[in-house]
């Protein structure tokens, strides 16, 4: 048994803490009379799922008190489960210190500040220490006060039973079942729980041909019983005694017995005398011919009146023979070496053709139609196009070496990881992975070779004096028109004006292609030298590319006059605006990119419009090309609107002549009634010359 110990710990600071660190040892004198209660005294969860309760306490202690002592006991375990608590550590070996939670066999809450890590540990011992100077006292309470929460992970289907101790010499006790795996009697819960099929989880269900388990639990455990087992749409193949595992373990199930005494064929019946209520009886069935589904039944009868009583039953559905199955099988395609299953979901690899360097990895996990696992499989890899493969059983760093490859899966195994390498050549790779006749998936992979074809463009066309991050695009074809690597280098011609170095070149990021750049395209950093224009040649005298030139204009840094303006002179009600703010230099021309402060504050509307203002006085406009712009919507009411800003007043980023001049653009919003009343209008001048028409008929005719 483990205990930790918690020194001089009040009520009230125990409600707050996590359980698994209120485990205690007394040091001194212990809680005169204490009551342990549970929020709730079972729970029902999957095998591998959490089960947890509050655990409350009430005491009638008003005095100081050393310690609290805490204790939880594994009572009732099925007996193939390996949840323990003991003085053994997790890996199986005698130790002489408890370092976590998890070596109690099982997952205990932390607790809160300030007892919020186990300081020292010594033979099982923990000492918490305790930052307040101050002795604390344990509260007396009448109702029960939240101590803390205890939760376990239960490993195989069946029952457990936690039991909770509080105090020393004079304990209180209470018991915490935990129901693990899928009941699958409806009418009897809690009494069979499957063990083996093609889904045990969330229902019962096996193949045909093939072998199903149940396990049967929750016996009588108050009396001696005898139960009879019987299967029908199946063969009862075997059976096995599961006495429970824990500290309240015993035998007490006995008297195995085919029920003809020769055979199974007519089941078999055995006795529980006052079983522990974990104890259970694995049943396996061979499924008949043809069938869809078998049922198990437990019953037994009243020994005076011979009536007869189900205990329990449980029927498992069978579906095709397992096969493995393209369709839950998955492979998943990762960049270089990274492990593909972190993401889950195939990368887009284009990679350098060089070789040498691992460029990809494929991660294979073979499943049969239910999404099981199917072990020992021999999976082939075969390329199409450049590049090589090599499987792995083991990791995903593995070097491509071949154009194709085999590899058998150990008798445990249903994954493993396909290597990918350039050899060399540019072009799509497409690989094609196999059990068998099976196709699993295929996967596809872009080498790019050398650098055939180049486009360029001023992805900032105007500049300024110094650094102008990313201004130059530049993108690389192979001769397979698939994107390459390039180290760009660029002629001016105008050094005066704009330097033929460029600088910081590199491929567009995830986050910079979802603001509009290119993907796989580079992006150079150019440098202005003074105002004017220049022309940048990239890939200057190649004999492998060609090379084209690039304009940028250099422009002063201040600006000399400001504007607004909007996309359209006239929007619908509702309609997406552009507001955009125009600034050029001293010569008229659009100013370079960067940040200004242009305006004294934020831009105000005449109505009120949602969308977002540029910034006011402090914080700069970022301005590309000249221009910045920001997005509202129009009105909904029809007429005019205004949007007004003032240039900054003292910002010298602005021309002193324009600071504090007020700048406007006026938009209107169209009546959505005015087209509907010219037609109306029209319709009525057509109504009058139609009944002009009718009166002339009628004059000629004679009519009155």
């Amino acid at each position: 048994m483990k205990t930790i110990s918690l020194k001089k710990v009040s009520a009230v600071a125990v409600a707050s803490l996590g359980f698994g660190l209120l485990s205690v040892v007394p040091a001194g004198a212990a809680v005169a009379t204490s009551t342990v209660s549970l929020a709730s005294a079972s729970a029902s969860v999957a095998v591998g799922s959490v089960a947890s309760v509050q655990v409350n306490l009430i005491s009638s202690v008003a005095t100081d008190q050393d310690t609290l002592a805490i204790t939880p006991s594994l009572r009732v375990r099925p007996t193939d489960s390996s949840m323990a608590i003991t003085a053994d550590d997790s890996d199986g070996t005698t130790d002489t210190a408890i370092t976590t939670a998890a070596e109690f066999g099982m997952s205990i809450a932390g607790a809160a500040a300030p007892y919020s890590s186990l300081d020292t540990i010594t033979n099982g011992v923990t000492t918490l220490t305790d930052p307040n100077t101050a002795n604390v006292q344990l509260t007396a309470t009448t109702t029960a006060t939240g101590l803390g929460t205890f939760s376990a992970v239960p490993d195989k289907p069946g029952i457990y039973v936690f039991r909770i101790t509080v105090g020393s010499s004079t304990a209180s006790t209470v018991d915490f079942t935990v129901y693990a795996g899928f009941s699958a009697s409806a009418a009897y819960p809690n009494t069979a729980f499957p063990t083996q099929g093609s889904n045990v989880t969330t229902g019962w269900a096996a193949s045909n041909p093939g072998q199903s388990t149940v396990r049967f639990t929750n016996f009588s455990t108050d009396s001696t019983v005898k139960y009879y087992v019987t299967a029908s749409g199946a063969s009862i193949a075997s059976y096995t005694e599961q006495e429970a595992g824990g500290t309240a373990a015993g035998d007490t199930l006995s008297a195995f017995t085919n029920s003809n005494n020769t055979n199974l064929a007519d089941g078999f019946n055995f006795t529980s005398a006052s079983s522990q209520i974990g104890d259970a009886v694995d049943v396996v069935l061979t499924p008949s011919t043809g069938a869809t589904s078998a049922t198990v039944t437990v019953k037994y009868f009243n020994a005076t009146t011979g009536a007869e009583t189900v205990f329990s039953t449980a029927t498992v559905t069978y579906g095709a023979a397992v096969a493995l199955s393209a369709g839950t099988s998955t492979s998943v395609l990762g960049s270089g070496t990274g492990n593909p299953a972190v993401a889950g979901t195939d990368d887009a690899v284009t990679a350098d053709a060089a070789v040498g360097t691992q460029r990809a990895n494929v991660l294979v996990t073979l499943k049969d139609q239910y999404s099981n696992p199917v072990y020992g499989k021999t999976l082939s890899a075969t390329i199409s196009g450049p590049g090589l493969v090599r499987w792995s059983q083991a990791t995903q760093a593995t070097q491509g070496t071949v154009r194709a490859d085999s590899l058998v899966l150990s008798a445990s195994e249903n994954t493993a990881y396909l290597g990918i390498n350039a050899d060399g050549q540019g072009g799509v790779a497409t690989i094609t992975i196999s059990v068998g006749s099976t196709v699993i998936a295929t996967e596809t992979v872009t080498f790019f070779g050398s650098a055939k074809t180049i486009t360029a463009k001023a992805f900032e066309p105007h500049i300024v004096v110094g650094a102008n991050t990313d201004a130059l695009e530049v993108y690389a074809v192979d001769s397979n028109g698939a994107a390459a690597n390039l180290t760009v280098t660029a002629l001016s011609d105008a050094i005066g004006v704009v330097s033929s170095t460029v600088s910081n070149c590199n491929k567009a990021t995830a986050g910079e292609i979802a603001l509009g750049y290119k993907k796989n395209a580079y992006y150079c950093d150019v440098q202005g030298v003074s105002v004017g224009t220049a022309n940048l040649t990239v890939m200057p005298g190649s004999t492998t590319t060609n090379s084209p030139s690039v304009a940028f204009r250099v422009t002063k840094a201040v600006a000399y006059s400001v504007a607004l303006s909007t996309d359209k002179a006239t929007y619908a009600p509702g309609e997406k605006i552009t507001l955009t703010v125009t600034a050029k230099d001293q010569d008229g021309y659009l100013l370079g990119a960067g940040a200004y402060g242009l305006l004294d504050a934020a831009n105000t509307v005449s109505q009120s419009l949602t969308g977002t203002a540029f910034a006011a006085s402090g914080a700069d406009i970022t301005i590309s090309a000249g221009v910045a712009t920001t997005t509202y919507y129009a009105p909904l009411v029809a007429g005019p609107f205004t949007f007004s800003a003032t240039i900054d007043a003292s910002d010298t980023d602005v021309a002193s002549a324009i600071r504090g001049t007020k700048i406007t653009a006026t938009a209107t919003v169209s009546d959505p009634n005015a087209g509907l009343l010219t037609q109306i209008d029209a319709l009525n001048a057509k109504i009058v010359a139609l009944n002009a028409l009718i009166a002339k008929i009628m004059k000629k005719l004679g009519v009155k």
